[in-house]
């Protein structure tokens, strides 16, 4: 009963959000058709993940650090976080030297080249889109998300993300990085503060390739990372730095119009957007 409860509750929800989407007048053909694929998600999107209701706002007042994928990991003491909540992104859940608490990717690239250690590895909770079904169902225990994907954006040259969802239970917004998504997962957990950790912001480019670097595509290996051959096989990676930086001024102002923190712990990172702090002087007693 309390399940079929909570299945009419997110249903009445979905129907709200629905409603205040269609009262919405664009003048734009691109942004009606965003909004009407926000609706068509919203209309087909599963019932809330109990794992993400039962825990809603569970961490307030706590930390939690969350990982990307860049060189600065190399040179970091990451037994450091043997005692600190650890969400891990990508790749980064192949690092020997932490023990993540939860894991995040959506991307299809790492759900193929790596399902089977995505699969071994063990953690309190994994996080996937649910279009990412299709391809596997990776071992337990799982929560399966509602999102835009970053994709359908892309197609008809529209910013992403397209905004910074506070309500994660019901849709994520993808775009940018991968660690917008997971800070989305995060604010809803209800976490304080969230500290980036290899989040480098440097992706080997020339000024003027920076400049331009809205949407293009460049090879894999250009990207550094904290492990060679990261992407397993190479190929052509999306980059688009602005949309990067936008999730990341979205993700801060909603963490700050909160009350709460987003940092960035990564060492010589290139990434304003975010207040730095040192790495080694949060474990200061």
């Amino acid at each position: 009963k309390e399940s079929s409860a909570a299945s009419d509750v997110y249903k009445r929800q979905v129907e709200r959000d629905i409603s205040n989407l269609k009262r919405i007048q664009f003048l734009e053909k691109e942004s009606k058709l965003v909004n009407d694929h926000i609706i068509s998600i919203l209309k087909n999107s599963q019932s809330a993940d109990n794992w993400l209701t039962e825990n809603h706002n569970k961490y307030q007042g706590k930390r939690c650090f969350l990982v990307g994928g860049g060189p600065s990991l190399k040179k970091m003491d990451l037994s450091l976080l043997k005692d600190e909540m650890v969400m891990a992104v990508n790749g980064s859940f192949l690092l020997n030297e932490m023990n993540p608490d939860f894991y995040l990717t959506v991307s299809y690239h790492w759900f193929e080249k790596y399902i089977n250690e995505v699969k071994d590895f063990k953690c309190k909770r994994k996080f996937f889109p649910h279009y990412l079904q299709k391809l596997d169902s990776p071992s337990a225990p799982i929560s399966w998300f509602n999102s835009v994907e970053v994709q359908f954006l892309q197609r008809l040259n529209i910013e992403s993300p397209l905004f910074f969802s506070k309500d994660a239970n019901r849709l994520v917004v993808n775009g940018g990085s991968v660690l917008i998504s997971a800070s989305q997962i995060l604010y809803y957990l209800g976490f304080s503060e969230v500290i980036l950790l290899g989040v480098d912001h440097n992706f080997n480019l020339s000024s003027d390739e920076l400049d331009e670097a809205r949407g293009v595509a460049i090879k894999s290996d250009q990207i550094p990372h904290f492990m060679d051959d990261y992407y397993r096989k190479e190929n052509n990676i999306h980059l688009n730095i602005h949309d990067i930086e936008r999730g990341f001024q979205l993700a801060k102002d909603a963490f700050e119009t909160s009350g709460r923190k987003l940092l960035n712990a990564t060492p010589h990172t290139e990434l304003d957007i975010v207040e730095r702090v040192s790495y080694d002087e949060l474990f200061l007693k």
